[in-house]
C-alpha cells in the first residue's frame, strides 16, 4: 500500500537526475507506480545506476513531492522519500542542473524550492502569483527559479535565501506568540483590577501595587487607591 495520506494520488510531473540518496533511507518496498489518473500499476523502469525519479503527485488532500528509486534486483520502483507540500494541487516542477534542488509551482500560485536530499523546503513564495502556475524552471546557474502564471506574471525566487530574512522570520515566529500572550495577561489584569475596585478590595489592590513598585513597574490603573481606602476608615 501507499504511505498514509497518499491514497488516490496521480502523477502531475516526473523528473529524473543522477543524485544520491543516503544509505539510512527507509525505503517503502512494494510501492507501485503508474500513469496519471489511473490506478497505480507495477512498472519496470530503465533508470541507470544512481538515477532517481522525482515526482510531483496530487490527490484530494493536496500535492506531494516523492522520490522513487529502483530495486537493483527486481527493477521495480519504490518510494524512498515523500513530503506533503500544500493543500492545493501541484501544477509544474523542474530540477536544477546540478540535480540537488527541485522547483514546484502549485494551482494556488505558490512557488517553492526543495532539496532533493531530503525534500526539505529551501525557499518558498506563498504569493508568487494570483492564480495557478503554468510553468517553472531553474536558471542555468541554479541560483534562481523563474515561475510563470496564467495571470501573465513572472516571479523570480532565490534558491539561497538571505540569512537575515531567515533570522527575521524566526524572530517573528517567536515574538508574535509572546506578544499575544502579554496582551492577554494585561487584559486579564485590567479586568481583575476593575472587579476588585468594584468590590472594595482596596487592601489587596495596595498589596498588588506594592509588588509592581518593587519590580519597577508603574501600572496606572492602580493609582489613586488611597482615597477610597481612607474613606472607608
Amino acid at each position: 500500500p501507499l504511505p498514509r495520506g497518499m491514497e488516490g494520488v496521480s502523477f502531475a510531473c516526473i523528473k529524473y537526475a543522477p543524485t544520491q540518496i543516503g544509505s539510512n533511507d527507509s525505503s517503502l518496498t512494494g510501492t507501485r507506480t503508474g500513469a496519471q489518473g489511473a490506478p497505480l500499476q507495477r512498472t519496470r523502469s530503465g533508470l541507470a545506476s544512481g538515477q532517481h525519479l522525482y515526482a510531483l503527485m496530487n490527490n484530494a488532500g493536496g500535492c506531494w513531492a516523492v522520490t522513487w528509486v529502483q530495486d537493483p534486483i527486481s527493477g521495480m520502483l519504490s518510494i524512498a522519500r515523500y513530503k506533503f507540500l500544500e493543500n492545493s494541487r501541484g501544477a509544474c516542477m523542474d530540477i536544477s542542473p546540478c540535480g540537488r534542488l527541485l522547483a514546484v509551482g502549485t494551482s494556488e500560485g505558490v512557488s517553492m524550492v526543495l532539496s532533493t536530499a531530503d525534500l526539505s523546503i529551501v525557499s518558498k513564495n506563498l504569493k508568487a502569483h494570483m492564480v495557478f502556475c503554468t510553468g517553472i524552471c531553474f536558471a542555468a546557474d541554479g541560483k534562481h527559479v523563474l515561475s510563470v502564471s496564467l495571470d501573465a506574471s513572472a516571479t523570480l525566487l532565490s534558491t539561497t535565501p538571505s540569512p537575515h530574512k531567515s533570522l527575521a522570520a524566526r524572530i517573528h515566529r517567536v515574538a508574535m506568540p509572546l506578544l499575544i500572550f502579554f496582551c492577554f495577561c494585561l487584559l486579564v489584569l485590567l479586568q481583575a483590577v476593575r472587579v476588585l475596585k468594584r468590590q472594595g478590595h482596596f487592601g489587596l489592590l495596595l498589596q498588588i501595587r506594592a509588588v509592581f513598585e518593587q519590580l519597577g513597574i508603574h501600572f496606572s490603573p492602580l493609582d489613586n487607591l488611597e482615597q477610597p481606602w481612607k474613606g472607608e476608615l
